[in-house]
């Protein structure tokens, strides 16, 4: 069982989890959102009888205890690798050749869904608020009748996963309350069964389990599936030279002065391609490695790039993208790609230095051109990591900088000719996956101040001058839960919209949380947290945050009427 736990929960384990925060039941009830400013819809005809089950049945059981992350793909390929048919389909027979195909569709899943439950102590008089809650992702496809194959191959593993990590939490919330209610020491936890997308398209399905309570510490599960038969993808369907693999791979991932940990890893990488047995995940133009770490995301990317390498790889799987995608640079800041669809090969190369007196230097190189920009105002110090976002309307460059305290934010260039160079804008916050991120929808998250500081998350979209446009009105909140003081007069939110609507009374010593937050109005919708979540309400407060940082609700200060108020900083 995988379990972290803190006294608080400071910045950085907040950091550490994604959600769109939603109402969690034993049922698994899903939270509503508003106003969604675009819908997709996928028109391909299903090709074969979705009832049935998939061609391929998984050959590993998920509970059996391994500890080499490296060998975290499951199922495992247990066939002979002597058997050099394909098993995959006929159109994907082996191919040296890159062929650019914007032709294919996306699936409609841009992100998983996510489920919330909350177990919250309050002992009365007290301060402090204990809790502990889960985080479970959902992946499902928008049009099962097309994709009963795939929806089932992934439901294999998820249901699995989802229950054992729900149950997990479960137990550990009833003895949370036992111990609390007869005096013991408690610390507030958290429990997460969480997803990365890489591919969603009408051609591949590729993502990794990242956390669950199935696996071991350290443990990643990736899985590469074709979208119409639900069959998974081998190693061997796309490599057709292992040692060729594993002698790029050594030598791209060799890093001079690298830990003895980092080392053994990519050694372990490197013996798992000769076998095999590599644990990777697929993009438009690269198969990804990964491994757990502690930054935002929990786990680590390391792209492989199939371009300049197309003898080693069965390019039928490469290359081909939907009309709006997005490419990221490999860890050295270099991408190959045919931005400008001329049908040649461009090179972009991205590098961000910090100078004492000058702020971060970015420098952009495209196809040899470069261009050099720097702001000495900029709080900026760091380049995280650069992407390309292919729109209908334009090649947009979004380079992803860390800023003082944490602060993460995103420059906006457009291809301009022959050269990035000319400058959009910028963004503030941070992007919730290192995997699969659509100019069509994706999830951007900042930190607001609220009933205490708290990360509240929104979906976005890539508009035709290339910035992100909010999806929705309000934002997603996720933070510390808190416990009224006094009886609080408010309004019950109406099911579908959200708006107030009748006369409602939090009675004093309830427990609940900011589900719903709109920064620019202050409109702000609770969620009460019971020991029964069939019993929890949306509710509207009277918030306001004046011109000096005030924050009252009814017009009185939170610190009278709630307990468990936290600020970072």
């Amino acid at each position: 069982m995988k379990k972290i736990v803190s006294v608080l929960l400071s910045a950085a384990i907040v950091m550490s989890l994604t959600g769109c925060t939603s109402k969690e039941e034993t049922t698994k009830k899903k939270t509503k959102k508003t106003k969604k400013t675009e819908d997709t819809e996928d028109t391909e005809d299903p090709t074969e009888d979705p009832t049935e089950d998939p061609t391929e049945d998984p050959t590993e059981d998920p509970t059996s205890d391994t500890s080499d992350e490296t060998s975290g793909t499951i199922p495992a390929d247990s066939s002979d690798s002597s058997d050099t048919s394909d098993s995959s389909s006929p159109d994907l027979a082996p191919s040296h050749t890159l062929v650019f195909d914007d032709t294919l569709e996306d699936l409609g899943l841009y992100y998983p869904d996510e489920y919330w439950d909350w177990t919250v102590y309050h002992q009365d008089g007290e301060e402090e608020v204990n809790f502990k809650f889960s985080r479970i992702d959902d992946l499902y496809v928008t049009d099962p009748d097309k994709y009963g194959y795939l929806q089932s191959t992934i439901d294999d593993y998820q249901i699995d996963n989802q229950e054992a990590t729900f149950n997990a939490f479960d137990a550990d919330s009833q003895t949370f309350l036992s111990d609390a209610k007869s005096g013991k020491s408690v610390e507030n936890s958290y429990y997460e069964f969480s997803t990365a997308l890489f591919r969603a398209d009408t051609q591949v399905f590729s993502y990794a389990i990242t956390e669950s309570s199935l696996l071991n510490e350290g443990q990643i599960m990736t899985f590469n599936i074709i979208s119409d038969t639900g069959e998974y993808i081998w190693q061997r369907d796309v490599v057709t030279d292992p040692d060729g693999l594993a002698s790029y791979v050594e030598a791209l991932l060799s890093t001079s002065g690298a830990s003895d940990e980092y080392n053994t890893w990519v050694s372990d990488v490197v013996t798992s391609i000769k076998h095999e047995e590599l644990s990777f995940v697929m993009t438009y133009d690269a198969i990804v490695l990964l491994t757990t770490s502690w930054n935002r995301c929990g786990y680590q990317t390391y792209k492989i790039p199939v371009i300049g390498h197309e003898e080693i790889f069965n390019m039928n799987y490469f290359g081909k993208t939907p009309a709006e995608y997005t490419l990221y640079g490999d860890n050295n800041g270099d991408l190959t790609w045919d931005f400008d669809g001329d049908g040649n090969l461009d090179t972009l190369h991205v590098e961000g230095e910090y100078q004492d007196g000058t702020g971060l230097v970015l420098t952009i190189d495209y196809n040899g051109k470069s261009i050099t920009r720097n702001d000495a105002e900029s709080s900026y110090f760091s380049m995280m990591y650069y992407m390309v976002m292919k729109t209908r309307t334009g090649c947009y460059l979004y380079v992803h900088e860390m800023g003082e305290d944490g602060y993460e934010g995103t420059d906006v260039y457009m291809l301009d000719g022959d050269i990035f160079s000319y400058y959009v804008g910028c963004f503030w916050g941070n992007f919730r996956t290192l995997g699969f991120i659509s100019p069509i929808a994706f999830e951007l998250e900042r930190d607001f101040d609220a009933l205490g500081s708290g990360w509240f998350v929104n979906e976005f979209y890539v508009d035709y001058d290339g910035m992100p446009v909010r999806g929705y009105q309000m934002w997603n909140g996720y933070g510390n839960p808190v416990t009224t003081k006094v009886d609080i007069p408010a309004k019950l939110a109406d099911e579908y919209t959200y708006d107030p609507t009748d006369d409602y009374t939090i009675p004093a010593n309830t427990n609940l949380r900011v589900a719903f937050y709109d920064r620019e109005t202050h409109e702000m919708v609770v969620q009460t947290l019971n020991e029964d979540s069939a019993d929890d309400t949306y509710v509207v407060l009277d918030f306001n945050i004046d011109d000096d940082w005030n924050i009252t609700v009814n017009g009185t200060s939170i610190y009278d009427l709630f307990y468990g108020i936290q600020f970072w900083g």
